[in-house]
């Protein structure tokens, strides 16, 4: 997916708190009948609403929980998008063990025209 964003020249259109996003399993989801994710399903979170899972693969929930506080410090400190890109996929390339493609903050540059965005992100 990071790899597709820098392709598609997509980084300054996804907003950098996306990269930390957990999938949400509420009541109700089709995903409850998944004999997949039973082994891994933990118990109703009423304060979120949704069921709280773990990945078969320990080391990706740590990547996420890494993540997610990385990029809410990034855009706390107003660090660039490709910036942050440049991070997460530098992480979750050591997570896979594999080497990291090259950085695009630099190629991309400050000066380029960034699509319009909201104040604060809010995603449902």
């Amino acid at each position: 997916w990071l790899d597709f964003l820098a392709e598609q020249a997509l980084i300054d259109s996804v907003d950098p708190v996306q990269y930390g996003l957990r999938l949400l399993v509420p009541p109700g989801s089709l995903l409850l009948e998944s004999a997949a994710l039973r082994p891994h399903l933990g118990p109703l979170e009423e304060e979120t609403l949704s069921y709280r899972w773990t990945h078969p693969d320990p080391r990706m929930d740590a990547l996420q929980t890494e993540t997610a506080q990385a990029v809410a410090q990034a855009v706390e400190r107003g660090d660039d998008a490709p910036v942050i890109f440049d991070h997460v996929r530098a992480r979750a390339a050591a997570a896979a063990s594999v080497e990291s493609p090259g950085p695009v903050a630099e190629a991309m540059g400050k000066a380029r025209k960034r699509p319009p965005r909201l104040t604060e992100a809010w995603f449902c």
